[in-house]
């Protein structure tokens, strides 16, 4: 039987078949959430997009670039 999820979670099989998961509030932003559903790292991730709470980018990339311009006084 099918695991029934929380309330906004998304869940789909990818084109790779790897089953991806998000957190998804209304109409907003998806949150990728770890790939086992069964561990407390998981249960950590989606209550912390529950409380509107996100990780920090990870160095390196154009998501930490974008926000350390945005953040900029200049």
């Amino acid at each position: 039987m099918p695991r029934k999820f929380e309330r906004h979670i998304e869940h789909w099989r990818d084109r790779h078949g790897t089953m991806r998961y998000y957190f998804r509030k209304g109409k907003g932003a998806r949150i990728p959430l770890p790939d086992n559903p069964d561990t407390e790292e998981f249960d950590a991730a989606y209550q912390a997009a529950l409380a509107g709470r996100r990780e920090p980018d990870k160095p390196g990339t154009i998501a930490a670039l974008v926000r350390s311009y945005l953040r900029s006084a200049a």
